[in-house]
């Protein structure tokens, strides 16, 4: 598999956006799909200059088509030649569910449309504004660009386990990992590590903390089986750069916002799969600060921490 792309088309592709977008919804019909959800697409859309700029190559939102789901049907957004078309289709899925998904022979975003996003997220006490919506759009087709191109090296993180396996997943780490008393109690403390990491920009400083973070790695992972081990492994590198990519979105969306969002309670332990999401991300923000071109080659092969302690010598 080829992984050496060019970044200059992605750049050109991105300013033609922005002027064709409005073109686009004049020359396509929209098949009841709601103005707030065009919006939000469009908005994700408009910030492809940047986001290509983060350096994962030629990673274009605009190669993977866009499904939003009312809960009846799917709304399937496809870009060509300068405009998107908007199809109507049974749905994909009865689950509620922000995911990527292969149909036929490519990757597709699916998220429930922003009404119903809002309304989930109001339930459990929360606001989910259109900015959430774009990041979130950017979180998936993110996996639709991992899954295409790094396919073979994700899976491999997991062995011969599948997801489809009822005693493999977020229920293993709730029984195996969050019950584990001592797990948590040394996780919590390398999370701490991370928070302090991420504030911190003296190089022998932060090799430091990193040392001590291995430390602790090494301590903490002696009390995993291998299934959560490698299901860490799988959480942290593929959901974490996503989470990443996602937090790039909304900063440059809503920069006064990201900290308190993103990065403010990186310490803090929740049960569940979502800590790996968090501690991924912060891995990557990280490594930003060790060498701005570590996506240029990065194949999802490892965690990012990995590579964290390849550059610092720990």
């Amino acid at each position: 598999m080829n992984h050496k792309y060019k970044k200059a088309a992605p750049i050109i592709v991105a300013t033609l956006i922005g002027i064709l977008l409005f073109t686009s919804v004049l020359l396509t019909g929209t098949h009841g799909l709601g103005k707030e959800d065009r919006l939000c697409y469009e908005t994700a859309l408009s910030l492809q200059e940047e986001m290509s700029d983060l350096g994962f190559p030629n990673f274009m939102l605009t190669d993977y088509p866009m499904a939003f789901n009312d809960g009846k049907s799917d709304y399937v957004l496809t870009w060509q030649n300068g405009s998107y078309e908007v199809l109507k289709r049974a749905p994909y899925t009865d689950a509620f569910a922000a995911t990527a998904v292969y149909v036929n022979d490519h990757y597709e975003v699916l998220v429930p449309t922003k009404e119903r996003m809002s309304n989930l997220v109001g339930l459990m006490g929360g606001n989910y504004e259109n900015t959430e919506q774009a990041a979130t759009i950017w979180h998936e087709a993110f996996h639709c660009w991992q899954f295409t191109h790094f396919k073979e090296n994700i899976l491999a993180l997991i062995g011969n386990h599948s997801f489809e396996d009822a005693d493999f997943g977020e229920n293993l780490i709730v029984s195996q990992y969050d019950a584990n008393i001592q797990a948590v109690a040394l996780w919590e403390k390398q999370s701490d590590l991370l928070s302090q990491a991420l504030k911190e920009s003296d190089t022998d400083n932060l090799r430091a903390l990193m040392l001590e973070y291995k430390k602790l790695e090494e301590e903490r992972i002696a009390l995993l089986d291998d299934n959560t081990r490698r299901l860490e492994s799988y959480y942290i590198t593929v959901e974490g750069t996503a989470r990443y990519v996602e937090a790039n979105a909304f900063k440059l969306l809503k920069e006064e916002s990201f900290t308190d969002r993103y990065l403010a309670n990186i310490a803090e332990y929740t049960k569940g799969t979502e800590k790996y999401y968090s501690i991924g991300m912060a891995q990557c923000f990280i490594l930003d600060k060790l060498d701005e071109n570590w996506k240029d080659h990065y194949d999802f092969s490892v965690p990012p921490i990995e590579i964290i302690y390849e550059k610092l010598g720990v």
